[in-house]
Formats: C-alpha cells, sequence, structure tokens
C-alpha cells in the first residue's frame, strides 16, 4: 500500500500537463497531434 501511494505521489506532482504541448495524443484519431505530449480531451473519430 505505501508504494501504491508513493506511486499516486509522484505521478500527481511530475504528471502535470503545465509545461507539456496539449493536444490528441491518439494516433488513431483524425487529430492526432505527434508533437502533443499532454492529452486535451481533444481527440476526434470519424
Amino acid at each position: 500500500m505505501k508504494r501504491l501511494l508513493v506511486f499516486v505521489f509522484f505521478v500527481a506532482l511530475f504528471g502535470s500537463c503545465e509545461k507539456h504541448t496539449h493536444g490528441c495524443i491518439d494516433p488513431l484519431a483524425t487529430n492526432y497531434n505527434a508533437e502533443a505530449n499532454c492529452d486535451d480531451g481533444s481527440c476526434e473519430y470519424n
């Protein structure tokens, strides 16, 4: 349990999208952005 809490802490600390490029990171989406490294929920599928 302690390992899980440490993992969650580091993900929350370092997993923020503040310093990253936002966009669609799903390569199956029609508006995939190869330069994005932080998903902003904008993916579109046809």
